[in-house]
């Protein structure tokens, strides 16, 4: 068979796709290996295709739109283990290809899936199944690989000097003049902002007595990201727990990062899973993947019923002289592409019971007594006038931990009464569970004691909430997910997971991560390594049981498995109160809430990091608006007990709502900016698509003040209005006159496109509540406020007609060719004026 059919053939199976989001997508068969490209890279795997054994390399990442290479020639091997007493590695010559297959994704990537087999040398028969994932508009690539083989090839893992050798992947980096690394974190707890300075005055930040010890700003009760830079030394070899490394290039323009999948808190060695290497040596920059503990045992069988499979990775490169050039490249990749079921990226108002059950237990009212069917129904109906769309069931609604069965007290119709009424009201039902903890009379403890986690006496321990632990690495895991599946039947479609701690380690040798011939510590180590993974595999399986399924990880407490395998399917509910407490209806607690998007709205998708606000407009506070945008920030949650508030508060929060819900999925799409920060005199967020004219900024403010805010690079032309705040257009711009009128206050502004219409409201003096395009394409308006308001539209042969529901005036105003502009003048606030 020519070179030529074959390349045809093997694209033909590998499924080449077309353009989508504008970028094409085409993998196949070169003479040099396989390779992958879209219109941002090309990644090749260099190896022989014709059948013949010989090394796997990666021989290019090659950034198409600069021209330039970004690999070195690489001595560096791109996987290596230590199998049956030797070092295996990518660059031996007994690597023969067996073939490849190809599966497309939801959105518009595909999954490729290359073989090889060793055929000589101490691995002989040992069986790499090597997987890529490519993406239309990404120039990241996602990627993993599998050992097995025939039980008869006898083959066994081993250790190097008594640690882990499992290095995959492995990467050489061209180094092209100065260049620069970071190591950029995403779960260091309550990291400090500010070096305290006692000589200079004394410090509060520790030793407050009270329910928030040490409560503050600077340090708050959440994860913080830490960024590390680094100046790379010859020779000198770095570890990096990560879970991204970045190299730049300034002079040159470019640069690379490398990340991987895992999960744990920072600054706990004992939870030190995995690494990227790094080392500066004469041929470049080489960077590589690693585990460090608990990934296999010393001298553990490998075959194809029980593979070892490694660490999903990414590798990418990126055009640019700043890191944030390199983070821009992963928010969209964290957004967009590690993820191919769009049901856990889409914005959801959602409210949960929890807050509620802590204001009645200021009350004297046991927390979790007080969630009954019916209080439950009073909830729903307050929800629905806040724009409520998803309704989460907290800690109270089960019969007991581990058997995760409605309450039959509480709820004696099961959940079908509650489920009835929130499809009635177009909600989705979400209920809380806590995956690892159960009931010491819980049926399941009963009937499998043998799945808690013991202490070394043997001794079930106790652990959050006074609670058992189980195993979810153990036969536990099934039994969890038919609890998990037996409600989505019954309706619920999104899932909060609580207590997933990370703190505590099964030894058991009857379960999934070990048996008698390791020792207890061994055991420990596997468990808290395969935890995460058992965790994400846990939501793979519930999606592809119900594809809308959505999982929340509760970050909201130390030692919380934080990284990127939980994001690989699902999202974090970031935290409760920050630097404050239940029931505070404070601009304190709510400035310590935008904690999260303020330090994080650059790296990881706000909408990823879902957080409750109390919407009560409670004095002396009067907090609502400044409570409600901060949730719009990307929590878009609440909870507290809404019936305390009046029908016209909520439906106050309904309005504001229901205008962010037009452009939510925009939003959420859209990398923010910030200016400002948190309790800054202003502190301002942007989220805005500029080809589009869609998005919205929202502003805080410490002091009053007045200030105005540009948003450059709006298309004009495609701008139909803006909502809730007076504005001006021009060439260049949006700008929007915030006027802040008292400390702790809030403003929004919403931009709404007009679908390349060309019709649109250029400025207004006033705010206004809605503007729309009429099914005759016909411009209709509501004012929030007496004003003036241009409106542009295509020049027609027929003059506008222009009314108003109340006494309005308007008049033609020069315009640009092929324009028709108008001025209106409303008299009277709620005035309704239609263009057409």
């Amino acid at each position: 068979m020519t070179f030529s059919v074959r390349f045809i053939l093997f694209a033909s199976m590998l499924g080449v796709v077309g353009p989508a989001l504008g970028q094409p997508l085409a993998a196949g068969l070169t003479r040099e290996g396989f390779e992958v490209q879209n219109s941002l890279a090309r990644k090749v795997l260099a190896f022989d295709t014709t059948g013949r054994a010989g090394p796997v390399q990666p021989s290019s990442l090659y950034m198409k739109a600069l021209g330039r290479e970004a690999l070195a020639p690489a001595a560096a091997p791109w996987f290596s283990f230590r199998i049956n007493g030797a070092e295996v590695t990518s660059l031996d010559p007994v690597w023969v290809y067996e073939g490849g297959a190809a599966q497309q994704m939801k959105h518009g990537g595909v999954e490729h899936t290359l073989r090889f087999r060793a055929d000589a040398g101490p691995a002989a028969g040992l069986k790499i199944s090597y997987t890529i994932q490519a993406y239309p508009a990404s120039p990241v690539f996602r990627e993993r690989i599998r050992l097995g083989g025939a039980a008869e090839a006898g083959l066994r893992l081993g250790l190097t000097d008594g640690q882990i050798h499992a290095v995959f992947p492995g990467y050489t980096f061209r180094r092209e003049g100065a260049h620069a690394l970071r190591e950029t974190r995403i779960a260091t707890w309550a990291a400090d902002l500010l070096d305290p300075a006692p000589a200079l005055s004394p410090d509060d930040r520790t030793g407050i007595e009270g329910l928030r010890e040490g409560a503050n700003l600077s340090q708050n009760y959440m994860f913080h990201p830490r960024r590390i830079d680094l100046t790379p030394a010859a020779g000198v070899a770095t570890l990096h727990k990560g879970p991204f490394l970045t190299g730049l290039l300034p002079e040159r323009g470019y640069g690379w990062f490398m990340a991987y999948e895992h999960g744990s808190p920072d600054g706990v060695a004992a939870q030190n899973w995995a690494a990227i290497t790094h080392a500066e040596k004469p041929e470049g920059s080489a960077a590589a993947v690693r585990p460090l503990k608990g990934a296999y045992f010393d001298g553990e069988v490998i075959s194809d019923r029980r593979p070892y499979t490694s660490l999903w990775s990414e590798v990418g490169v990126f055009g640019g002289s700043t890191f944030d050039d390199a983070e821009a490249i992963l928010w969209e990749y964290l957004y967009r592409w590690i993820n191919d079921e769009p049901a856990s990226r889409k914005p959801v108002v959602y409210y949960n019971t929890w807050g509620m059950q802590r204001d009645e237990q200021r009350r004297n009212r046991d927390v979790h007594g007080v969630l009954t069917i019916d209080r439950a129904l009073k909830e729903v109906e307050a929800a629905e006038e806040i724009g409520v769309d998803m309704f989460v069931l907290d800690d109270g609604w089960q019969n007991a931990f581990g058997d995760w069965q409605p309450n039959p007290q509480k709820f004696p119709k099961g959940l079908a009464p509650l489920q009835d009424e929130l499809k009635r009201r177009g909600m989705v039902l979400g209920i809380w569970m806590a995956p690892v903890h159960v009931d010491s009379f819980a049926t399941v403890v009963k009937q499998r004691p043998e799945w808690l986690i013991r202490n070394a006496a043997g001794t079930p321990v106790v652990t959050r909430w006074s609670k058992n632990m189980v195993c979810l690495v153990s036969d536990y895991y099934d039994q969890f997910l038919a609890s998990v599946k037996r409600l989505i039947d019954a309706g619920a479609l999104h899932f909060k997971w609580d207590g997933v701690d990370t703190d505590t380690f099964c030894s058991s040798p009857d379960h999934r991560h070990g048996d008698r011939s390791q020792t207890p510590e061994e055991r420990a180590d596997r468990y808290g390594y395969e935890f995460a993974r058992y965790a994400v595999r846990a939501i793979e399986e519930l999606k592809a049981y119900n594809p809308d399924v959505v999982v929340e990880f509760d970050a909201t407490e130390p030692n919380r498995n934080i990284g990127l395998a939980v994001l690989s399917e699902a999202r974090y509910f970031w935290m409760n109160n920050g630097a404050s407490w239940y029931g505070d209806r404070s601009p304190f607690r709510v400035q310590s809430m935008r904690m999260a998007p303020a330090l994080y709205h650059r790296l990881i998708p706000p909408v990823l990091q879902m957080a409750a606000n109390y919407p009560h407009n409670e004095d002396p506070y009067r907090t609502q608006r400044y409570a409600v945008n901060t949730s719009l920030l990307g929590g878009l949650g609440f909870w507290g007990d809404l019936s305390q508030m009046p029908s016209t508060d909520r439906r106050r929060v309904g309005e504001l709502v229901g205008t962010a819900k037009r452009v939510m999925d925009r939003v959420a799409a859209t990398r923010p900016s910030l200016e400002g920060f948190v309790g800054s005199t202003p502190e301002i967020y942007t989220y805005i698509d500029r080809e589009t004219a869609t998005g919205q900024v929202i502003g805080f403010s410490g002091a009053p003040t007045r200030t105005e805010h540009r948003v450059k690079g709006v298309r004009p032309a495609a701008l139909l209005a803006v909502l809730r705040n007076a504005y001006t257009t021009d060439s260049t711009g949006v700008t929007l006159p915030f006027q802040f009128a008292m400390p702790g206050s809030s403003r929004e502004a919403f931009l709404i496109g007009n679908g390349e219409t060309g019709i649109g409201i250029t400025q207004s003096t006033s705010w206004l509540k809605d503007a729309r395009l009429g099914s005759r394409g016909e411009l209709v308006f509501v004012n929030g406020y007496p004003g003036r308001h241009v409106v542009r539209m295509p020049a027609r042969a027929e003059p506008p007609v222009v009314r108003g529901s109340l006494e309005i005036r308007s008049r033609v105003l020069p315009a640009p060719a092929g324009y028709t502009e108008i001025e209106v003048e409303t008299l009277y606030p709620d005035t309704q004026v239609t263009v057409e």
